[in-house]
């Protein structure tokens, strides 16, 4: 029975189409090839905010008012147009940049660059360059944390920067992680620590202060993938969670590493009040889709689409649902009280958008 209503609601959403404006109360962030465009207003063209076209993991601060994101060195860049693009080189990670901007000024600003005596293939010059993850935000909106490492080498350290004193700390060194084509691992930080998550389902669960708080076992069950790492906030415990291909969640206690038993299931909420949540689920015809949940007691039509959690987000009202995936795989539309309108100037013919940022948002267990 579920079944049905799900795939009658996800027809519903594709033929429920408005060309209404909507001016959003912030701008609709999209990540595109590279770079970052704003939507203001969902009927007009985006308007091309960066001009880097290397930017990659973009992420929204907690307040919704910043964008931190990792961009490729200039001196990787260099390197790569003085040797062909194969061989050693191709094997690895360019070296990266922090950056943040500020969404409403517009204004971007280097967090972490090189080394001052940064050197990438030159002969007879030893290298000297930094390899960094994409960047995560603190859940009081105060630091950011990456994990770095030095090009070529295998050792990677857990870097936090502070933004009140503008500087940064290797909080961890020597990480017991395998790096894999010489890239630095991801990083989420959540109320119970500093996740590390690399491949062959290694993860690593540091304190602030950087003390190795665990190192819990990812069970992927056979034909399953990971859809979404995410701390996952309670009432009184962050877990950390993972979400499989299948629509299950796996959840772990951060402080001891096991996976814990729970009845409740994590949602993707806005950070407003009245906001919507979002549930996460897999049928084997649509594959992860999303769908709405109303925690304000409202009577207004429910929204989904097959779509994971890293194409979709919310407003920040939290009442409207931004999602990839409409009218094509590259295109952007916006769910509003039963309606989708499609965002102008998106799609595999236009802007093809591989990832979007609004409002603040963050994962709870329902009922939490």
């Amino acid at each position: 029975m579920f079944r049905h209503k799900l795939i009658s609601a996800l027809l519903l959403i594709v033929l429920s189409t408005s060309s209404a404006l909507a001016q959003a109360d912030a701008p609709l962030i999209l990540w595109v090839r590279g770079d970052l465009y704003a939507v203001s207003d969902l009927t007009t063209s985006p308007v091309q905010l960066t001009q880097n076209g290397t930017i990659s993991g973009p992420t929204l601060s907690p307040d919704g008012n910043m964008i931190a994101y990792k961009a490729a060195a200039s001196i990787g860049l260099q390197a790569l147009d003085r040797v062909q693009a194969t061989g050693f080189i191709a094997e690895f990670d360019l070296p990266g940049d922090i950056y943040m901007l500020n969404v409403a000024a517009q204004q971007t600003v280097l967090v972490a660059g090189q080394p001052d005596d940064a050197s990438l293939f030159v002969e007879g010059v030893p290298d000297n360059a930094i390899v960094r993850s994409s960047p995560a935000w603190s859940p009081d909106n105060a630091m950011l944390a990456w994990t770095e490492l030095d090009f070529g080498e295998d050792s990677t350290r857990l870097i936090t920067f502070d933004f009140a004193t503008r500087t940064q700390s290797a909080i961890a060194n020597n990480l017991p992680i395998e790096v894999v084509g010489g890239t630095a691992p991801d990083v989420r930080w959540g109320t119970g620590g500093i996740a590390i998550i690399g491949d062959a389902s290694e993860l690593l669960i540091y304190d602030t202060d950087g003390t190795l708080l665990s190192t819990p076992q990812l069970t992927p069950q056979e034909d399953e993938n990971p859809q979404e790492y995410a701390w996952i906030e309670g009432d009184d415990q962050s877990l950390f969670g993972v979400l499989y291909s299948s629509g299950r969640w796996s959840l772990y206690d951060p402080l001891t590493g096991i996976e814990q038993q729970t009845t409740a299931e994590p949602l993707l909420v806005g950070t407003a009040e009245n906001a919507l949540a979002l549930r996460f689920g897999a049928l084997p015809d649509v594959g992860i889709f999303w769908e709405t949940v109303d925690s304000s007691g409202a009577t207004t039509a429910s929204g989904a689409f097959p779509t994971p959690p890293s194409r979709v987000t919310l407003s920040p009202s939290g009442r409207e649902v931004a999602f990839i995936g409409y009218p094509d795989f590259g295109g952007v539309a916006v769910w509003r009280n039963g309606e989708i309108i499609p965002v102008s100037g998106t799609g595999s013919n236009d802007l093809a958008v591989g990832a979007i940022l609004w409002g603040a948002t963050a994962w709870r267990m329902s009922g939490g």
